[in-house]
């Protein structure tokens, strides 16, 4: 080999050596530790092998072109190239994962609130649903019915009663326990998932929700902020429910007795009879520990 090659070998080779080094210290520490990997040392490195790689060929082509020298410029050219189709390779499959999450976000979450969506209202709890079966732990459903998005809709337009999903979204997560699972259920029904909670506190809860939702004034952009108010029907795991379709059908059947007696109501199901309970009903502290959570 041309001697003024061996320079770049050198530096060619420790520069590749040391790519292969860091690219498996970097993916050993994301996979253990979560940690990303830096692409942008790693282009570097490689960039600055294949610069020497480059010098190899050029050096031998250019002082002693041989028919050794000729295949290690074939193989540098070959290794170019190969650089480059990996790197679009991996552009690629970043692009796809990229749209394979968005997919997934948008499959189990409310493009508008980002909410979780029916399905995973669904699959949540059905397994909550199973957990309390077995071990006998309580399990409490709300259904809420925002009652005035249509008024709002028809009288100030769909953005002021997209700004009020939104604001009411935020309400309802922040009053939540990290346990819960708060889901769009349909256009103005909204669910709540209450792991290990009694119908008692689940009503006291919707009670001080109920509430909480009446008194804010939702801010709607360019307009005066506005308030709305919901209807909840409240559901609770029993012997009377063997199965989460059940629990689902007695939360609704809670929900339109509430809304019977009028707006801004609580229905509580308690499968044997539904009662709506009167608003001034005072939360216990387990209650108020849920709201705040």
């Amino acid at each position: 080999m041309e001697y003024r090659a061996l320079y770049f070998l050198c530096y060619g080779s420790v520069a590749t050596i040391g790519g292969f080094v860091a690219t498996w210290a970097m993916y050993s520490r994301q996979k253990n530790e979560g940690i990303p990997m830096n692409f942008t040392i790693l282009k570097f490195i490689y960039g600055f092998a294949v610069a020497m790689w480059v010098g190899v060929a050029f050096a031998n082509y250019v002082y002693a072109l041989t028919a050794t020298n000729a295949a290690v410029l074939a193989f540098v050219i070959g290794m170019v190239f190969a650089v480059f189709f990996v790197y679009q390779v991996n552009v690629l499959i970043r692009k796809m994962n990229a749209d394979a999450k968005t997919i997934k976000e948008l499959s189990t979450s409310c493009s508008l609130t980002d909410l979780w969506n029916r399905r995973v209202f669904q699959e949540r709890l059905s397994f909550d649903f199973s957990r309390s079966k077995r071990h006998k732990y309580p399990l409490s459903l709300l259904l809420l019915d925002v009652e005035s998005l249509g008024d709002i809709n028809s009288k100030h337009g769909y953005t002021a009663g997209d700004n009020i999903l939104l604001g009411l979204a935020k309400l309802l997560v922040d009053s939540t326990r990290n346990v819960d699972l708060v889901c769009r259920y349909s256009s103005n029904l909204i669910t709540i998932v209450l792991p290990d909670t009694n119908i008692e506190n689940a009503t006291e809860f919707a009670q001080r929700l109920k509430d909480k939702i009446a008194e804010t004034a939702f801010d709607i952009k360019d307009m005066e902020p506005l308030s709305v108010t919901v209807s909840i029907g409240v559901a609770s795991y029993s012997e009377h429910t063997q199965t989460d379709s059940s629990l689902v059908d007695a939360a609704h059947d809670a929900l339109r007795a509430a809304r019977k007696i009028g707006r801004n109501q609580v229905g509580v199901c308690k499968i044997e009879s539904i009662e709506v309970p009167s608003k001034d009903t005072n939360a216990s502290p387990e209650i108020g520990q849920l709201a705040t959570a």
